[in-house]
């Protein structure tokens, strides 16, 4: 607490103040130096007034409730405060920059944000965070015991990006991480963290109890995590990097505008790391707040007057160079030394300092099971060795456990409820000696750098287990377990109780071929059946023990099956068909062993045969055999017309112009007409048709003739008839004459 104290007493004018509350509303005010202009992901941020919305971590769109209790994103107004709870935020509107951002805050007068930080949090746009101002300062608080992942996908600007316009003391740019913030900024196309000051202005980065990770990589490639920049030109800018309390802070490299310089500041009396790149320096007294590792082309050098403090539970993993430079080291964790690794002299402590070795594990990769003649076996060994040039140290050894607690199993590739036992030995052949694992871990081989003995595993499976499963392809693993030991007791073979957890694990990987096992070598084939006849199928298998087989039945589609009642033969043949039967499937379980497998399924159509009615249907249009099974119109044809009962007209009896029928079937297609008898046409007291007479016809009599002509013509005496007929002619005349003289008179 006393440390704390000092290191704000030390830091009040850089570090944010946190506000202690207000009893005024939330729309009150916005708190001194709160941004003019908030965005949030997709949203503006009122900086008058509290808000409240819930991100979604698919897209990181940021959706407004006002449930203060269950939002993961918060603004408080009078802090000018955001707390970030489990958050993820993705890129906002395009802002003034001509960018997106996940946070963007400026003002005309100065700005200043504090981030408050619980669980882990993302932030992905093309400048995920951007502060500015243009004629005060640019601020940045990054708070909490939480994590920030900031990743920018611009060219050029950073991750994390300040720019002040102030141009004095006060009026700078200014990123504060604290209070165990873990802050993390990754870009590949630009700087991870960008400070812009004003000629005269200033750029600080301080970092207390928390830690900063920034790795950006420059258009081209050229690494870029911290870059401190003036705008402009005239003065130049003061920058610092201040560390405090077990601070951390790693760049793949830290660039300073050409001109200037960076100031490292830290506090006495609990300082901080700094990395540039493979280079780290410790200011201060440090003391590890978790396990560091030093890689081998890095350094880490303790500076004068600069301690660094590895507490119980706490380890340096060294595989580079740590040297003192007048500093010290004291170890009451564990220090992890590579072979090849540097240490400075003098170190104190309770802890202990163990040796990393340098070596290489060889083993195979996969292993292919295959039959060894005559024994009934297939099987497969593969060496265990190490690599040229082992670094082991002085009694050390590479040991190499394997486990079969549990059993290890070879599983059918396709279907793996079917698997095959694993036996895994060992062979030591500079003795002569092996041993097989039976539920135990053992010591597989004892390994040294003079390669003085060979080791080979083998793994086996036994024919007996492959006929007991179905053909196949089958796989699994052997998980061999190696770790490094001075204890010279270690023995090959020995069983052994060891933490499997502690050890680097090596994956190899082995297959069998299978096919001494059960396999369909003949599948059924549809059939295709009339109605009323039987369909049959047949199945042929190899391999395997005994078989038995079981014939199914499926009546949807193959979705489910039933076995079928004494089908157990191979080849099954149906009772007589049905149409109900069309369309389902059929299938033989072949069964030996453990094994079962089914054959692919066969469909079974049956084709309707129709049982015609006795006698003709008809319509307009034409004739058919109805199928009193289905109902088909079979044999359906158009009428072949012709015409029946026709009767000619008489003189004196009517006609009738006869039914138009199919000659087929009957069907009366239209029905006949009535026609009128035509009546007699006489000519001379005789019909012209038929040459009946006119009982009343009588002959017309001659011009000259009188009746009594006539009769006589009929009796006989012409001479006496024309005789008078001429006197009468001539009475007639002198009638006419007197007559005419009467008129004329």
């Amino acid at each position: 607490m006393a440390i704390r104290k000092q290191l704000t007493a030390l830091f009040v004018c850089f570090l944010a103040t946190v506000a202690l509350g207000s009893l005024l509303p939330a729309t009150a005010k916005a708190a001194e130096s709160a941004p003019e202009e908030l965005m949030v992901g997709n949203v503006t941020v009122d900086v008058m007034q509290d808000g409240y919305w819930m991100t979604d971590p698919a897209t990181g769109e940021l959706t407004e409730t006002q449930d203060s209790a269950t939002c993961n994103v918060r603004y408080v107004a009078d802090e000018s405060a955001l707390y970030l709870s489990d958050a993820t935020i993705g890129k906002g509107a395009v802002s003034a920059t001509g960018g997106t951002h996940s946070i963007y805050a400026s003002s005309a007068a100065g700005v200043s944000l504090t981030i408050h930080l619980t669980g882990e949090n993302h932030l992905s746009s093309s400048v995920p965070i951007y502060i500015t101002s243009d004629s005060g300062k640019a601020e940045l608080n990054i708070v909490g015991d939480g994590i920030l992942n900031a990743e920018g996908t611009a060219v050029g600007n950073g991750g994390i990006f300040l720019m002040s316009g102030g141009t004095a003391s006060g009026g700078g740019s200014y990123l504060n991480i604290t209070d165990g913030a873990d802050v993390v900024s990754n870009c590949s196309e630009s700087t991870a963290v960008m400070f812009y000051a004003r000629p005269g202005g200033e750029a600080i980065l301080t970092v207390m109890d928390a830690s900063l990770t920034a790795n950006g990589w420059y258009p081209g490639g050229e690494p870029r995590g911290i870059f401190f920049s003036r705008l402009g030109s005239g003065d130049t800018a003061n920058f610092y990097l201040r560390l405090a309390n077990n601070a951390v802070v790693r760049a793949n490299k830290v660039a300073i505008l050409s001109g200037h310089t960076l100031k490292h500041q830290y506090n006495t009396a609990s300082g901080g790391m700094y990395f540039n790149g493979d280079a780290g320096i410790v200011y201060g007294p440090v003391t590890l707040q978790e396990n560091l590792s030093i890689g081998e082309s890095e350094t880490l050098t303790i500076n004068q007057g600069a301690s660094l403090t590895i507490p119980e539970g706490t380890s340096l993993i060294n595989e580079g160079t740590v040297t003192g430079a007048s500093g010290s080291i004291i170890n009451n964790g564990t220090i992890y030394s590579g072979e090849r690794a540097t240490l400075p002299s003098g170190i104190t402590g309770s802890g202990t300092i163990k040796v990393i070795p340098t070596y290489g594990f060889e083993c195979p990769d996969e292993l292919e099971l295959q039959a060894s003649l005559g024994e009934g076996i297939f099987s497969a060994t593969g060496a265990l060795s190490l690599a040229d040039d082992p670094v082991l140290g002085e009694d050390g050894r590479i040991v190499v456990y394997a486990t079969n607690k549990g059993g290890i199993e070879l599983q059918n590739e396709d279907d793996p409820a079917y698997s095959i036992p694993l036996t895994v030995r060992t062979l030591n052949s500079s003795t002569s000696s092996n041993f097989e694992l039976d539920n135990e871990t053992r010591v597989l081989a004892v390994l040294d750098g003079e390669q003085l003995r060979s080791y080979e595993l083998q793994a086996a499976a036994f024919e007996q287990d492959l006929k007991e499963v179905p053909n196949g392809t089958y796989s699994g693993k052997v998980t061999l377990y190696v770790g490094y030991t001075k204890d010279s007791t270690v023995q090959f073979g020995e069983v052994a109780n060891v933490d499997l957890d502690t050890l680097e694990p090596y994956t190899v990987r082995v297959t069998l071929e299978n096919n001494l096992g059960l396999g369909i070598t003949s599948e059924p084939q549809a059939a295709e059946v009339n109605e009323g006849n039987p369909a049959s199928f047949s199945v042929a298998a190899e391999g395997g023990t005994t078989k038995t087989y079981q014939w199914q039945v499926s009546t949807d589609g193959g979705k489910s099956w039933t076995d079928i009642d004494g089908a157990t033969d191979a080849t099954y043949t149906t009772p007589t068909t049905t149409m109900d039967m069309d369309g389902n499937q059929y299938r033989c379980a072949v069964k030996a062993g453990q094994a079962t497998i089914e054959s692919d399924p066969a469909i079974l159509t049956v084709r309707h045969v129709h049982k015609l009615a006795p006698a003709w249907t008809s319509d307009a249009n034409g004739h058919w055999y109805d199928c009193e099974g289905c109902n088909d119109k079979v044999d359906y044809a158009a009428h072949t017309p012709k015409i029946v009962g026709k009767q000619d007209t008489t003189c004196t009896e009517d006609g009738y112009t006869g039914d138009t029928v199919c000659s087929v079937c009957g069907h009366v297609i239209a029905q006949g007409e009535k026609v009128p008898a035509s009546g007699h046409t006489f000519k001379n007291g005789v019909c012209s048709i038929c040459g009946e007479k006119d009982a009343g016809y009588v002959t017309p009599l001659k011009p000259e003739q009188t009746q009594a002509d006539h009769e006589l013509a009929d009796t006989g005496d012409a001479p006496i008839a024309g005789l008078l007929g001429m006197l009468a002619c001539g009475s007639a005349a002198l009638a006419t004459g007197a007559v005419l003289r009467i008129r004329n008179r």
